[in-house]
Formats: structure tokens, C-alpha cells, sequence
């Protein structure tokens, strides 16, 4: 059965895995192994996740399913707005796309960001 619980400090580790298995998929056309590896690393180290916890107040989910994690999602409200919330992540292991978690995942951010008075939810777009 699949759940989506709240995911904190202790869940960056298979945030990170979670990411590393999506991103080998979906980028493998488009970035070369060491450019993955260097994005990789700058958007998923340890210490980026937790400043994104701790310090931006970033919001993350986890989709699991029969105890196996299977995605992840990371949201916040717009810095300077009480009303926008952003998705920044969102990732579904590759062998578990097509089966909803995606919209499982949205549908438990959207339930959370209405209780906060949300009127949009945007999607970030990291830029280099």
C-alpha cells in the first residue's frame, strides 16, 4: 500500500538514492557522467539538503510503498509569500513511473499547502 510520510534529516539518505536512480535515467541522454555526477552532487549533497531543511524551510515527502521508498517531492512557500508555494522535486523511481505516485505525491502536497491558506502552487526552476 502505498503512503506518503513526511520526510526530515534523517530521510536524506534515500532522497539522495531516490535521485541517483531517477537522474541516471531521465539524463542519461543529456548530461555526460561527469556532468550528472557534479549536478549530483551540488543539488543532493548532505549539506545542501539539510541548509534546504533547516535554513529554507523546505518541505519533503516521501512516497513509499509496502515499506520500500519509491519517490520523494520537496515543496515550499514562496520566499517574501504567505500564499505560493513552490515545488522544487520531484522523482519517481523509474520502475515505479506510470503506477500514480506522481499524482499521489501532488495530491498530498496540494492537501498540505490548502491548510497554509495556499492560492498557487509554482514549479522552481533550478537555473545555472
Amino acid at each position: 500500500m502505498l503512503t506518503i510520510q513526511a520526510a526530515g534529516i534523517d530521510a536524506i539518505p534515500v532522497i539522495q538514492s531516490i535521485a541517483r536512480s531517477s537522474w541516471a535515467v531521465a539524463y542519461k541522454n543529456i548530461l555526460k557522467p561527469v556532468q550528472m555526477d557534479y549536478m549530483l552532487k551540488k543539488f543532493y549533497s548532505d549539506s545542501t539538503l539539510q541548509y534546504q531543511i533547516n535554513e529554507l524551510q523546505f518541505q519533503s515527502v516521501l512516497a513509499v510503498d509496502d515499506a520500500v521508498p519509491v519517490g520523494f517531492a520537496t515543496y515550499s512557500a514562496k520566499e517574501n509569500s504567505e500564499n505560493i508555494f513552490r515545488l522544487h522535486k520531484i522523482y519517481i523511481l523509474p520502475d515505479q513511473q506510470g503506477k500514480g505516485i506522481g499524482r499521489c505525491l501532488l495530491n498530498h502536497i496540494i492537501t498540505d499547502i490548502k491548510t497554509k491558506d495556499a492560492k498557487i502552487l509554482g514549479v522552481e526552476c533550478e537555473q545555472e
